[in-house]
């Protein structure tokens, strides 16, 4: 039974191993194909001017029609006839050239199309011989039972690290919002401050700069603007004082302006360090991921091997 598997896998091996060869093949009549297809578009283009040149000297030859019938052209249109005759029996090999490539390159699609029902079949026989050997009692047989659960487990860990991939790239997508808002939220701070100051100088009247009623809504639309982005990023750091204060200073009696500035700030930086520091675990997760599928696919090429030689 066993030899019966080995020789049929054997043998769709073999052909399996043709698609690489295949594979080349394709390449270089594709580049093939593009380089002389681009030789066509310039050769068009020369018989084009070839066309042209002759119906002009066509036009202006006042000769032409009887020279024609006296079979005596003019010297001039003769030689661009000539012209014309061999660009267009080179534009037609160029074309020809190209419709052989085409064959030769279906032929290949059509080889290729035949290796992937020989992987399949090989598949189906690998894995029922697979089968057939975990069945068994010996060393050999232990041996892949030991790399299959290995496999799964690698697989396992794989799908947590793209769980986590997915989380990472989210929460750096997120992080980015906020600072963001929070740049975009400053610098409408800086904004609305100097419009306060504005109207505070203009009305030299009021005593205390809160109770001009055109200072106070540019402060509550500010206020509106700046409490979105606040419940955003209180939200992210909980536990952060410095935060629920930043966002709280306008029920205070009096408006600091370094205060604020000095927290958009700090609150930047926190973001852009929280920012990096994702960045570079989801730079991490991938390339473990990267390693855990080149180990996995060493492991397959062994068990593999030992199922075949079983």
């Amino acid at each position: 039974m066993e030899e019966n598997y080995k020789e049929k896998m054997e043998s769709l091996k073999e052909k399996i191993n043709q698609k690489y060869i295949l594979n080349s093949d394709l390449n270089k009549i594709n580049n093939e194909i593009m380089d002389i297809q681009s030789k066509l578009s310039n050769q068009s283009n020369v018989l084009y001017k070839a066309e042209v040149a002759v119906r002009n000297l066509q036009r202006i030859s006042l000769s032409s029609f009887f020279a024609t019938i006296l079979n005596n052209k003019p010297e001039k249109l003769m030689k661009k006839e000539n012209q014309l005759h061999k660009e267009k029996v080179l534009f037609e090999k160029i074309s020809e050239s190209i419709k052989d490539l085409e064959k030769q390159k279906n032929e290949i699609i059509k080889s290729q199309k035949k290796i992937i029902s020989y992987e399949r079949e090989y598949k189906i026989l690998y894995q029922d011989k697979k089968n057939w050997v975990l069945t068994l009692d010996s060393d050999a047989a232990k041996l892949v039972k030991h790399h299959i659960d290995k496999i799964e487990s690698i697989d396992l860990s794989i799908a947590n690290l793209a769980k986590a991939l997915r989380v990472g790239e989210i929460t750096s997508s997120s992080m980015v919002s906020v600072l963001n808002e929070l740049r975009k939220t400053s610098n409408s701070f800086h904004e609305y401050h100097s419009l306060f100051a504005e109207v505070v100088k203009a009305d030299s009247t009021i005593p205390r700069a809160k109770s001009s009623v055109a200072a106070q809504t540019y402060l509550e639309s500010f206020k509106k603007e700046l409490e979105s982005v606040g419940s955003e990023i209180s939200h992210l750091f909980p536990d952060t004082e410095s935060t629920s204060r930043a966002f709280e200073v306008f029920t205070d009696k009096d408006i600091s302006y370094d205060f604020f500035r000095t927290n958009f700030v700090a609150q930047e930086s926190s973001v852009i360090h929280i920012l990096n520091s994702v960045d570079a675990q989801t730079a991490n997760i991938k390339y473990a991921i990267t390693e855990m599928k080149k180990i996995k696919d060493s492991i397959e090429r062994h068990t593999e091997t030992l199922v075949t030689e079983f």
